[in-house]
């Protein structure tokens, strides 16, 4: 399965690119898939650590049911969690976030790097001299 595909990516990914810290967002998709691959890995005893930026003031109070079950066990394995902004949710949040992180980082994974939405994170990465990786699953 896809799932499956994408686990096994990201954790070669990490192992390949002798990644030791990884930032994630707690946003849905391949950030939860991310840390669990974190959290997954060093079950099995890899020194990797696993850092959270929670966006803004309140952000988990807006994730229900399964999904909210998922965050609060990452929050709960996580080596090191930053709320970025003590400012409720606003149009920044999620970019100033994403900056944050990009800040304290050499490597990025894109899902899209096409989208024009990344293109902001491309350039900044290529300005800051962060390496992309783009997410996809080998076909």
């Amino acid at each position: 399965s896809d799932l499956i595909e994408s686990f096994f990516w990201i954790v070669e990914t990490f192992l390949k690119n002798n990644i030791s810290e990884v930032w994630v967002d707690m946003s849905q998709g391949l950030s939860i898939a991310a840390a669990n691959a974190v959290i997954r890995m060093k079950k099995h005893g890899y020194d990797i650590m696993l850092n959270v930026a929670i966006p803004y003031k309140g952000h988990g109070n807006q994730i229900y049911g399964a999904s909210k079950t998922i965050y609060d066990y990452i929050l709960k394995k996580a080596d090191l969690t930053v709320q970025v902004s003590d400012a409720v949710k606003n149009k920044e949040s999620f970019k100033n976030c994403i900056l944050y992180m990009l800040n304290r980082s050499n490597i990025m994974i894109c899902a899209n790097p096409k989208a024009k939405n990344n293109t902001f994170f491309i350039d900044y990465c290529k300005d800051k001299n962060v390496e992309v990786l783009e997410f996809s699953i080998p076909s």
